[in-house]
């Protein structure tokens, strides 16, 4: 078969494809409405995915620029509307919508809302930085407002168990999600702040619970529950949702974190941090301690030296007895210094000791664990007929758990 004199190459067609296809207006500057097929996202920052409906799919690139923007995490199944313009990629012969807005359908009402709402609290200065108040350092009490039953809460008390386990921890439950959740919020942080004022006092209060789309966290936009925490005496941590998930509470909170483990974290110190902080501070007071000794051993003999090669007696004499009387002097407040720097250690000691999971032990308590070595803090956790291991002071045992007690049982 010859070729006809005015055949294209597969270049030259592609081309004049391309030429028809960025000319048109209506797919350079289309708006595209379709459910997400599948969503990629490549360390580049650039996301490659699909836009589908009952008869048709679309191949769709996002660039890092666009990406960034986004106010949600796309997957698939979303229903969105993407905005861009239609190109072709000749090394593959066919054609992509590159894509510089998205949004999900339904959406863009909420987000406005949500814009609406951030722009009132700040002119009314809730969001103030002045108005932050410092994270307790070394709490003994901390406040949870989260859902009784959300993996938020594990989170926090494992968290919290592994860096601190000397800190109490007291839960405000409550529902995280719905209608119903802004009034329980608020409920939730106004029972905190009873319990600090009725001698209980919290240092710190967690609110938090674990991600969702924008709907879910809908609740923590809400007027009521940023107005209760712009009123709170008492610092509140959030960690609502994870890395990208910001809501009008972390604005109004005295410190934000990007997930519940984040805010427990941010609650407490690491205890191996602060005994190796002990370590290091008890080291430099002895070398400090021992520096000085040698620096006026030295002064006292180069004193002594003077004195004996200078002097007559009878005014050597004189220089031993005031050197006595320095020397006197000078171990007398050496004694103090030394007295006081070994009761501070011994304080940092103590308080070090006290960080001890076995401390707690000595005073009666005791540590309960399923079969599979999870820490029991909850009788919901277990049911009639589970095997527990108990660890007290004494030693440890294995219990079964019995069945609820009656009227009157201790």
């Amino acid at each position: 078969m010859t070729q006809p004199a005015n055949a294209l190459s597969v270049t030259r067609i592609t081309q004049l494809i391309k030429e028809l296809l960025e000319s048109d207006d209506a797919l350079q500057y289309a708006s595209v409405a379709g459910e997400i097929g599948d969503y990629r996202q490549a360390a580049s920052g650039h996301a490659y995915f699909s836009l589908k409906d009952d008869n048709a799919v679309l191949n769709c690139v996002m660039w890092r620029s666009s990406t960034r923007r986004l106010d949600f995490r796309p997957e698939a199944g979303d229903a969105v509307v993407v905005q861009g313009g239609v190109e072709v990629y000749a090394p593959r012969g066919g054609y992509q919508l590159i894509a510089s807005r998205m949004a999900r359908q339904g959406v863009g009402r909420i987000y406005e809302e949500y814009e609406r709402r951030k722009r009132e609290f700040a002119a009314r200065g809730w969001f103030d930085d002045e108005l932050k108040q410092p994270i307790a350092r070394f709490p003994q009490r901390l406040g949870v407002v989260t859902s009784a039953s959300g993996a938020a809460l594990r989170d926090v008390l494992r968290t919290l168990q592994n860096r601190w386990p000397a800190v109490e921890v007291v839960l405000f439950p409550s529902l995280v999600q719905g209608k119903e959740a802004p009034d329980e919020l608020a409920a939730a942080l106004a029972q905190a702040l009873h319990c600090h004022t009725a001698g209980m006092p919290i240092d710190t209060i967690l609110l938090v619970r674990g991600g969702g789309s924008m709907t879910d966290l809908w609740a923590f936009n809400d007027e009521r529950i940023v107005s209760a925490m712009h009123q709170s005496p008492l610092p509140i941590i959030t960690g609502v949702g994870h890395e990208p998930d910001t809501t009008l509470v972390d604005y109004v909170a005295d410190l934000r974190a990007s997930t519940p483990t984040a805010a427990a974290e941010a609650a407490v110190p690491d205890r191996v941090e602060v005994g190796e902080l002990v370590d290091t501070q008890a080291l430099r007071l002895t070398r400090r301690m021992d520096d000085l000794l040698t620096r006026q051993r030295t002064r006292l003999d180069a004193l002594q030296h003077r004195t004996e090669q200078r002097h007559p007696r009878r005014i050597w004499e004189q220089r031993m007895q005031q050197l006595d009387y320095a020397t006197e002097a000078l171990q007398g407040r050496l004694k103090l210094r030394l007295d006081q720097s070994r009761a501070r250690l011994g304080r940092l000691q103590a308080s070090l000791r006290a960080l001890d999971p076995e401390a707690v032990l000595t005073r009666g308590f005791s540590i309960v664990r399923n079969r599979k070595g999870v820490l029991v803090t909850d009788p919901e956790q277990t049911v009639p007929g589970d095997l527990l291991d108990v660890k007290a002071r004494g030693g440890a045992y294995a219990v079964v758990r019995q069945a609820e007690p009656t009227d009157g049982a201790a």
